[in-house]
């Protein structure tokens, strides 16, 4: 896109990838984010980009309506729509929000774009594998003008936001950011898109259930003071009930993310269904119709979290899934402990040796397994062999091992139950 812009043009639509398999095709429009209504001479400042072997080629376009651009008898490879580089357009926009989930403060990462899908599919990859998690918000609702400066604004006054100002532009490789630290975040606020720092065009509203995973734990707090106030017990006492509480606590919360998650993957209909047969569910204990009718996402979530032990709300939400048909969901849901922190226990499980000693005692590995695996330099390359051997087999397999972690690393799986 850059040789384009050398030639006058700058990217107006998506690079987009057609193949015929059969026949001719006579026309072909291509979708672009271009506000049309400041654009003089339409046909003479759009063309289309194409793509070939022996370079690229710019074609013109025969028309343009609001949304598309028209070009017949196309020849097809890749082809994006383009406009004169010397008018800074309109464009139509997204805005992408994503959190980082698991901290007592809030970190949002925002996005200001063309409603390019690509780009939106690259920013998603990216930001998901770097631990972060989507907010979805509207986007602007009016088209705003390129090359301009926009200022983002939240309504809290020990929001840290950098930088404070960005110009859009079409960055296909590495689009830049807004980047929001609040550190103590106790009410939903607004978040406030400004052109030259005093035309708002865009905000929205952050609630608390827009993060859930994030900005605030509880229980802590609470089982420290009573220790300070608590007179005549042991101190040491006190701090081993406190660390166990918060420990069951945070298990307690795993599970209900864990939960949340999953339902909030299902369509509306799915979720519809989910409750319908929770409700018809033969099972003790029962849940009444009443309990789940209208009721959120997370409030059903709390509905099985106390009708039924958190470990059983699990298995029951799993039988449901399947019940509905809903078998990525339950699988994803089923996923076992040693599978879901993989990376953490080959990085941080210390007691690599009478782990073995105990699945050779156990059966899980045989005599010449045992002598490979304890003969490798590291523990992390001993735990690497573990995956891609014994556990293996199956979840009895993986039920032992858990079982032996919890024996000889208590703390590492504290810890991990915690996340």
């Amino acid at each position: 896109m850059l040789r384009m812009e050398g030639r006058g043009y700058r990217p107006a639509g998506p690079l987009m990838d057609i193949t015929v398999f059969s026949g001719k095709m006579m026309e072909v429009q291509l979708p672009h984010w271009v506000c049309i209504d400041d654009v003089p001479r339409l046909l003479e400042n759009f063309a289309v980009l194409h793509v070939n072997d022996c370079g690229d080629v710019l074609e013109k376009v025969t028309g343009v309506t609001a949304t598309h651009v028209r070009i017949r008898d196309p020849v097809f490879s890749l082809l994006a729509a383009l406009i004169n580089y010397f008018f800074p357009p309109k464009i139509t926009c997204n805005t992408l929000i994503y959190y980082l989930p698991k901290t007592p403060f809030l970190k949002l990462h925002i996005y200001l774009i063309p409603l390019d899908p690509a780009l939106k599919l690259s920013i998603h990859r990216e930001e998901t594998s770097l631990g972060y998690e989507v907010i979805k918000k509207p986007r602007p609702d009016t088209p705003l003008k390129m090359d301009r400066v926009f200022a983002l604004k939240a309504t809290v006054e020990t929001a840290k936001i950098q930088p404070p100002k960005m110009t859009l532009r079409h960055d296909s490789q590495d689009p830049n950011f807004y980047e929001v630290f609040i550190e103590n975040p106790d009410r939903n606020f607004n978040l406030e898109l400004l052109q030259t720092c005093s035309e708002k065009v865009w905000h929205c509203e952050i609630r608390k259930d827009d993060h859930p995973k994030s900005g605030s734990f509880e229980g802590g707090a609470p089982s420290e003071a009573a220790a300070v106030k608590t007179e005549g017990m042991n101190f040491g006492f006190l701090l081993q009930l406190s660390a166990a509480a918060a420990y069951r606590e945070m298990a307690r919360r795993s599970i209900k993310m864990l939960l949340a998650d999953s339902l909030e993957n299902l369509s509306v209909q799915n979720f519809q269904k989910f409750c319908f047969a929770l409700v018809d569910r033969r099972g003790e204990p029962r849940v009444s119709r009443c309990r789940v009718e209208g009721k959120s996402r997370l409030e059903v979530v709390d509905v099985l979290t106390s009708t039924f032990t958190e470990n059983r709300a699990v298995m029951v939400a799993v039988e449901l899934l399947k019940d509905i048909n809903c078998n990525l969901e339950a699988e994803t849901l089923e996923e076992h402990f040693v599978d879901q922190h993989m990376d953490q226990l080959v990085q941080r499980v210390t007691s690599i040796a009478p782990i073995l000693d105990k699945l050779l005692k156990a059966k899980i590995m045989q005599d010449e397994t045992y002598d490979e695996i304890s003969a490798l330099p590291t523990c992390q390359a001993k735990m690497r062999a573990l995956y891609r051997g014994p556990l293996k087999a199956g979840k009895r397999c993986k039920d032992v091992f858990y079982e032996i972690l919890e024996e000889l690393e208590p703390y590492l799986i504290k810890d991990l139950m915690g996340k």
